[in-house]
């Protein structure tokens, strides 16, 4: 779904192709109406970045008995968080896509217990990420965060062409998002150090093989510190000095 925000104040854009138009309207509401964050709004349609949070949810990263899966999730809050901010400061747009199944879904009649059940609050993103009211909550019945939901839509409205990923787990639900930005001919880029698997080995070895993917440079790998200097430069922030 989409916050306020979204539903809001893109519902003025009947297309993302006129941006000088879209400048025009917006510095012509009245303050009351572009609320505090009206610059990042003139400036999401023009840096085309969106970050993507997967499933850093309650019932994933506060409970045990996903092996170590809540250990290593925990690792991957602060960079996430880094690059969260950072987003949002350079008018990126933030998602968080998290598991929200139902009881006796499908899903479950693998090995995978039941978890994120819709409406228990195990399958709401986490505090300490501190999801801000601009971002958009977006619930997804299965790996990616594509898949029969509107995040591809929401993208376009936006003007976005990178979708960057992170969260939990590289080699499923991250990278299978990441792909699925590709199937929707958005760029993709998966960020090594804020994404995270039960086996520190198994992240490893997925990043190990898509680092040089044949993909690139639409599919790319990189690091929090790559990429938040690659959204400067797209924002037109010099970069900090040694």
């Amino acid at each position: 779904m989409m916050d306020g925000h979204a539903s809001g104040n893109f519902s003025l854009l009947q297309t993302v192709h006129d941006v000088r138009e879209f400048h025009f309207r917006v510095e012509s509401m009245p303050p009351l109406h572009c609320g505090p964050n009206r610059k990042l709004f003139l400036e999401d349609l023009l840096i085309g970045y969106a970050l993507v949070v997967v499933d850093m949810l309650k019932d994933n990263v506060n409970t045990s008995g996903h092996g170590m899966m809540d250990v290593e999730a925990k690792k991957i809050i602060p960079p996430i968080l880094e690059l969260s901010r950072s987003f949002r400061a350079k008018g990126g747009r933030v998602v968080f896509a998290c598991d929200s199944f139902m009881e006796g879904d499908f899903i479950f009649k693998g090995r995978m217990k039941p978890h994120a059940i819709r409406g228990t609050g195990g399958d709401l993103p986490i505090p300490e990420l501190e999801m801000q009211p601009q971002d958009v909550f977006l619930p997804k019945r299965r790996m990616s965060a594509f898949y029969k939901t509107d995040l591809d839509q929401t993208l376009r409205t936006w003007g976005v062409h990178t979708v960057v990923v992170c969260g939990i787990v590289t080699n499923v639900c991250v990278l299978l998002t990441a792909m699925d930005a590709i199937q929707n001919d958005f760029s993709a880029v998966m960020v090594s150090d804020a994404c995270a698997c039960h086996l520190p080995e198994m992240h490893e070895s997925t990043i190990k093989s898509y680092e040089k993917f044949i993909l690139a440079p639409i599919f790319r790998v990189m690091t929090v510190a790559e990429i938040i200097a690659e959204i400067s430069k797209a924002a037109g922030i010099p970069p900090a000095s040694a």
